[in-house]
C-alpha cells in the first residue's frame, strides 16, 4: 500500500500505512495510526485525544519529522503538550515485587 503514495503526498510512511494524507477530509483514527504497546500508552493515546482531538493526533502524525515513529511520546512533543502526572508515575512496591516472583519462577 505504501507505493501507491508519493514522499511529498505523505510525509511519514505510518500515516501512509493507515490511509491518513495531508487531505482533513480523509477518514483516519488515531487508534489506527499510534504506536500503542502498553496500557500506559493506551491511556496517554485517549489523553490526548480528549486534550487536543483525533483529528489532531492524525495530523501530527503525518508531520512527525525524519524517521520518528508515532509512539504518543514523540506526538507530544510534536504537539507541546505537557503530558499529565500519572504518565510518569511509578508502579507500587507490591506490584514490582508481583513481577519479579513470576520472572523468578519463569527462570527456574
Amino acid at each position: 500500500m505504501l507505493e501507491e503514495y508519493e514522499e511529498k503526498d505523505v510525509p511519514h510512511a505510518a500515516a501512509a500505512s493507515c490511509g491518513c494524507s495531508r487531505d482533513p477530509r480523509a477518514a483516519a483514527r488515531p487508534e489506527d495510526l499510534v504506536i500503542v504497546e502498553t496500557e500506559s500508552d493506551r491511556r496517554l493515546l485517549a489523553w490526548m485525544i480528549a486534550e487536543v482531538g483525533a483529528s489532531t493526533i492524525c495530523e501530527a502524525v503525518g508531520r512527525l519529522p525524519g524517521a520518528r515513529r508515532p509512539y504518543p511520546s514523540n506526538i507530544i512533543a510534536l504537539l507541546a503538550l505537557t503530558p499529565p502526572l500519572w504518565w510518569r508515575e511509578v508502579a507500587p512496591r507490591e506490584i514490582g515485587r508481583r513481577h519479579l516472583e513470576r520472572m523468578r519462577e519463569m527462570l527456574r
